[in-house]
């Protein structure tokens, strides 16, 4: 029953971490040095 909130949850994070590229910072490194 929660496989709809699994695959929002899951999304919402893949989009998460496609912004947080956008802005140079990488979830397992943390902020690329400028």
């Amino acid at each position: 029953e929660d496989d709809g909130v699994n695959v929002v949850r899951a999304l919402t994070r893949h989009l998460n971490n496609q912004y947080l590229k956008m802005l140079g910072y990488h979830p397992f490194y943390g902020y690329k040095g400028k």
